[in-house]
């Protein structure tokens, strides 16, 4: 599945019109775009192996507070607020999951490579993949710190008493993740140059391996297919 589709039709359709549709969607929509989900998932790699986790990982917390939210803040009675319950935990995962399998299946050269054949100068493609891979280092650093901090005593209490204290948990925060984010970009920097690429330098624009139009077109279809009955469903109601 990594190199089965096209960069721009599997962000359009996993980032974008499979939200929308789970999201706008009711019964029908919302329960075949988890059936779609939990059958990828169930796939035996590691990559969905990891992806499992991860999404296990948001999503039991993410669950819990809706929960809660639903039953305290909610109306009607228990039954239709365990319903509503359902439709937003399916929500969420439908997006959450089809999230962690466009990163688990997309790399990091696809962005400059997609862009290339678009016409977009190779200093902008880079940009992305920059980016790509940088803002999941930069969450593992942020967290590193984090829990330093709490191991060393700090405290992170959204109470009146503790809002005095948030400005300077802040400001240790910042400090050492401006210092990690410096040392991960250079780092990040000096293996790009390690590996070839210098200012100026022209990236392949040939794909690691070859895709095939109809593949993405049909992906495409069948998102769109969705979307349209999730608005039927949402005009019907």
């Amino acid at each position: 599945m990594k190199n089965m589709f096209s960069l721009w039709p599997k962000l359009a359709v996993f980032l974008a019109l499979i939200p929308l549709a789970a999201f706008i969607g009711r019964g029908w929509t919302n329960g075949t775009l988890s059936a779609v989900l939990l059958v990828l998932l169930a796939v035996g790699s590691r990559e969905m192996r990891e992806t499992r986790r991860q999404l296990a990982k948001y999503l039991i917390p993410l669950a819990i507070g809706l929960l809660l939210l639903h039953f305290l803040l909610g109306t009607g009675n228990a039954t239709v607020r365990f319903q509503d319950w359902l439709l937003s935990v399916s929500r969420f995962s439908v997006l959450l999951g089809f999230g962690l399998l466009f990163s688990v299946t997309t790399e990091p050269l696809d962005f400059p490579r997609a862009a290339k054949k678009l016409g977009i100068q190779d200093r902008y493609g880079m940009g992305l993949l920059v980016a790509y891979r940088l803002v999941p280092l930069l969450g593992d650093r942020i967290r590193t710190v984090m829990l330093s901090q709490r191991a060393r005593g700090a405290v992170w209490r959204f109470t009146p008493r503790g809002l005095r204290q948030l400005p300077l948990l802040v400001t240790s925060l910042m400090v050492p993740s401006l210092y990690a984010t410096l040392e991960t970009s250079l780092a990040l920097s000096d293996t790009l140059y390690i590996r070839g690429y210098r200012p100026g330098r022209t990236i392949a624009a040939a794909p690691v391996a070859r895709r095939r139009p109809l593949l993405d077109a049909l992906l495409l279809i069948a998102a769109l297919g969705l979307l349209v009955v999730a608005a039927s469903e949402r005009l019907a109601t």
